[in-house]
């Protein structure tokens, strides 16, 4: 009988990954450009190959088991080595090659997602850069599990397993469809001020989330919470349309336009870190990536385009 690895082929690791990460059959397919019954089939025949159910099917979707989980990081591992392998052999010109995996929170995708791409996609178009961005509270269990090379922390980990690089610090701002009364243009808010006002926040999910909580209990201010939203971008089209208002970084407001602006009094800050694996080295593609994305942030500081933000480390 042939051996498992000779059975194996890699456009069935890569619908098997595709999957995993869709959570479902129909939107793999979807991604990967194949159809339905074939990604299916291939799927089954891994499943045939490896000897062990991997997936666990239901009417709302598809998720990985234990035996799942294993093979989908094992399948991981071996994508990236083939990702590798092609790079070093199509970039023996010299060019770079490879794909890249980065983990961003939302309000801080707004700021560099769109300037990193372009950067990126200009100084070296060999490399391929895939961003996910997710609520804070998932970015270091990515990185951990390797389903990301690169990620913005804005939670500080402890992870051993993870080195960190100072990135910016940023300061809180409310938002609102209305300008309050007693409040000049340009002026401070207080939380005591914000006191009785409906508020669109993030989930508790969110690092930024348990700051604003933890600095209305240093107020003393029991906060009127009217929704809860994973999504940045959500969060501020229901602050929009409400009555009320919302609290968030610099990194979120660059683009509004109908909102009115107040920052807080004292400031309430956040840090974010630019982490990467201390035990797996980065690829070059993943080091170029890493210092496109310093700049990146830099320029967007120094520009005063990231409104409230400080650089953490000279880039």
């Amino acid at each position: 009988m042939a051996s498992i690895v000779s059975r194996l082929e890699i456009r069935q690791l890569r619908y098997f990954v595709a999957v995993v990460d869709a959570g479902s059959f129909s939107r793999a397919a979807g991604m990967a450009g194949v159809a339905q019954p074939a990604l299916s089939q291939q799927i089954a025949q891994l499943e045939d190959i490896v000897g062990a159910q991997l997936l666990l099917r239901s009417r709302t979707g598809v998720k990985p088991n234990a035996q799942g989980i294993a093979m989908y990081r094992h399948a991981e591992a071996i994508l990236r080595l083939v990702t590798d392998t092609e790079g070093v052999v199509q970039g023996s010109s010299g060019e770079v090659r490879g794909r890249v995996r980065l983990g961003l929170p939302s309000s801080i995708a707004f700021m560099i997602a769109g300037p990193l791409f372009t950067a990126v996609r200009t100084g070296f178009p060999g490399i391929h850069l895939e961003l996910y961005e997710s609520p804070s509270g998932y970015l270091a269990p990515q990185l951990a599990n390797e389903h990301v090379e690169l990620s913005v922390l804005v939670d500080a980990t402890d992870r051993a397993s993870v080195q960190q690089t100072p990135l910016v610090e940023e300061i809180l701002f409310f938002v609102s469809p209305s300008p309050l009364a007693d409040v000049a243009a340009g002026g401070t808010v207080t939380l005591q001020r914000l006191q009785g006002i409906p508020l669109v926040l993030t989930t508790s999910a969110t690092s930024l989330r348990q700051i604003i909580n933890a600095e209305f209990l240093r107020a003393d201010v029991v906060p009127v919470v009217q929704a809860e939203v994973s999504s940045v971008s959500t969060m501020l089209l229901l602050a929009a349309s409400g009555p009320g208002g919302s609290i968030v970084p610099g990194s979120a407001i660059a683009g509004l336009r109908t909102m009115h602006v107040y920052p807080l009094d004292p400031p309430i800050r956040r840090r974010a870190h630019l982490a990467y694996s201390s035990v797996t080295p980065l690829s070059e593609a993943s080091e170029r990536v890493r210092a496109v994305l310093l700049q990146t942030v830099a320029e967007r500081v120094l520009s005063g385009h990231w409104p409230g933000a400080s650089l953490l480390a000279p880039h």
